[in-house]
């Protein structure tokens, strides 16, 4: 029997099929009208084809994309490959970089502006989580690089944590910031002065005039006769 063709088309799947931190798993199957499948052999980007069966576990592949090229071959030796790709992403985010009221030393403010900055240079941030004390967190939310917040009841210092994890969810460590919360409102040393040497002035010509008009009933102040 002669057998020239290849075996039908295929795609291997990889699962999971996005950005993992595990190592991923690929399955595959073909058919062969003709002569039938005699095996299967498989490649990691242009390294070298090894036989392999389905399922197969990737071990220990860096981080980053990879395609995996699954070559079908029947009992003719006729051959047809299927693509899949893999995202591998096992380091947590980092350095993540949190901003209270850009920067600001104290507040007299409890609803504050957060300034977040995260890099990673696979997945990227995917979410992030905040807490007052560091122990009780909220729920994940989507990652965004502004958001507002409210600081914990009472004076002093106040600090608020940060949780952020990427697409394939590594964490990275717990970051935080620390303003100062006072609850009378903070006044501009130089605007305070400028307003109490503006009343002082006032003060001081205003004593003038009453001053001028007292003596001047008392006759002080009458010009010399010519």
């Amino acid at each position: 029997m002669i057998d020239r063709t290849s075996p039908e088309n295929f795609t291997p799947i990889a699962n999971p099929d996005n950005w993992t931190k595990s190592d991923p798993v690929i399955s595959f199957s073909t058919s062969d009208e003709m002569s039938g499948i005699h095996g299967f052999e498989l490649q990691v980007d242009n390294g070298e084809f090894s036989k392999a069966e389905s399922p197969y576990t990737l071990l220990g592949l860096a981080d980053g994309k990879h395609v995996i090229t699954v070559r079908a071959f029947d009992n003719a030796g006729n051959s047809v490959d299927g693509n899949v790709t893999v995202f591998i992403d096992r380091t947590p985010p980092g350095p993540i970089k949190l901003m209270i009221d850009n920067g600001r030393v104290a507040t007299n403010r409890r609803t504050v502006n957060l300034r977040i900055a995260a890099s990673d240079n696979d997945s990227g941030p995917e979410m992030m989580c905040f807490s007052n004390h560091g122990m009780t967190f909220t729920a994940w939310e989507p990652f965004i690089s502004n958001r507002n917040w409210t600081l914990s009841d009472g004076k002093g210092n106040k600090t608020v944590y940060i949780k952020v994890r990427d697409h394939a969810g590594n964490e990275a460590p717990i970051a935080s910031a620390t303003i100062t919360f006072q609850s009378k409102p903070m006044q501009n040393l130089s605007s305070t002065f400028t307003l109490l040497a503006s009343t002082l002035i006032v003060i001081i010509i205003i004593g003038l005039l009453i001053w001028k008009r007292q003596y001047a009933k008392k006759g002080f102040l009458k010009p010399p006769n010519g």
